[in-house]
């Protein structure tokens, strides 16, 4: 019996514990972009960037607590990459721009 309660004791301490590490983000609440997340990447401590189903790039340079969107609009953003300068690179797919990887050397303003 005290076993049990010392066992139950650590899994609850455990799950009491694991609360503090996720937060939610102010990400846009329009459904047709929030269930369309297909792939994400950070670059610093605050640049968040996230690839969307259809719906392009969108960009969080404060942590996630506001959100724009960044270019490839109408495009499925399949993955992100980084390199060692700093630049991201994303492989995207879609009609308005063109299948392709395009790349980004300011943080994901802009791609080419």
């Amino acid at each position: 019996m005290k076993m049990k309660v010392i066992f139950l004791s650590i899994i609850l301490a455990g799950f009491l514990n694991a609360q503090d590490f996720w937060q939610k983000t102010n990400f846009p609440s329009d459904n047709s972009v929030l269930f369309s997340i297909y792939s994400m990447i950070t670059n610093s401590s605050d640049n968040i960037l996230v690839g969307t189903y259809a719906k392009g790039i969108w960009r969080s340079a404060d942590q996630g607590s506001t959100w724009s969107e960044s270019g490839l609009i109408n495009q499925w953003v399949i993955s992100f990459d980084k390199d060692n300068s700093g630049n991201i690179y994303t492989a995207s797919v879609g009609s308005q721009f063109g299948s392709g990887v395009y790349k980004s050397t300011d943080n994901g303003n802009t791609w080419n």
